[in-house]
């Protein structure tokens, strides 16, 4: 503001004195007075340019942040209930059961004349004399069938015969009582045990074979004495199954009793 007020009067003196020159040289008289005019020359100062103010430079806008997505808070998962505890059942007591009795098996016996042979439930005797018309303890035959097995026993008084004698004359006279039939042997023979082992007898098999070879009927024989009453006995089981026969007649002779 001072240097514009300084150039402000430096031209007013220029200008002021330019108008009194002016009205010197065109002023009155006649006489010509020549003035000298000197000139001055007056050297206006320099002006000081003022620096053109530096331009603050406009900010650059701030980009104004975007504001991040915010993270989502995890969800703390629920938690698992814990389960209620299955209360475990008290096992019901399983009932001792009570033993269903043995049901009494009235197995039929034939143990009218001194001796006593068991069958089974459905077993039917059939008894008559061997050398009279009737049987007694002494003498007689009794014949039943006894589950697929047929059975025939005699007795007679024991004439001192060995069990071993009385079985090789049961066989033979088995065969002479069938002459068109061919018989082999069966198996082999041996010594069978009475009474609860008190009696020993013997036994033998006879086999009636097919023309194949096969078995047809099986016959099994056993002989024995007993003592207190002095009487032999001989049986003799038929059965077409081997199986069949050989455990028919083991049941037969345990059950016999003198």
């Amino acid at each position: 503001m001072n240097n514009m007020n300084h150039k402000k009067i430096i031209l007013t003196m220029m200008l002021a004195s330019t108008m009194v020159l002016t009205s010197i040289a065109c002023g009155g008289g006649d006489e010509e007075e020549v003035v000298e005019t000197t000139t001055e020359t007056v050297t206006a100062p320099a002006s000081t340019q003022a620096p053109d103010p530096t331009p603050t430079p406009k900010p650059l806008p701030t980009a104004t942040p975007i504001p991040a997505k915010p993270t989502a808070t995890p969800v703390p998962p629920k938690p698992t209930p814990t389960p209620k505890p299955t209360a475990t059942p008290t096992p019901t007591p399983t009932p001792t059961p009570t033993p269903t009795p043995t049901p009494i098996i009235n197995l039929k016996k034939f143990d009218s004349l001194g001796f006593s042979i068991t069958g089974d439930t459905n077993t039917i005797f059939t008894s008559t004399g061997y050398t009279s018309n009737n049987a007694t303890n002494d003498q007689g035959v009794v014949s039943f069938t006894y589950k697929g097995a047929q059975v025939i026993m005699t007795w007679l008084p024991s004439t001192g015969v060995t069990s071993g004698g009385l079985l090789a004359d049961t066989v033979a006279t088995f065969k002479q009582s069938q002459p068109n039939v061919v018989f082999n042997a069966l198996g082999d023979s041996g010594n069978i045990y009475i009474d609860n082992d008190k009696v020993t007898g013997s036994f033998g098999g006879l086999a009636v074979n097919d023309d194949n070879g096969n078995l047809k009927t099986g016959i099994l024989i056993g002989s024995w004495t007993c003592g207190d009453s002095n009487t032999s006995f001989n049986i003799t089981v038929t059965a077409d199954n081997l199986t069949t026969l050989q455990l028919r007649f083991k049941r037969l002779t345990d059950s016999f009793t003198c």
